[in-house]
């Protein structure tokens, strides 16, 4: 599942076992950091 965020290009991923009824793990992804595009501090 990916959760859209109020700032562009970050969303909220999350791993769910639908089998399971469960989250697995979450990850906030900022794609402009992820492939070099941009640096946020």
């Amino acid at each position: 599942m990916v959760i859209a965020t109020d700032t562009a290009d970050i969303f909220l991923v999350v791993i769910i076992d639908r089998r399971a009824k469960r989250v697995l793990g979450h990850r906030l992804l900022d794609l402009l950091v992820k492939y070099g595009l941009a640096s946020r501090h």
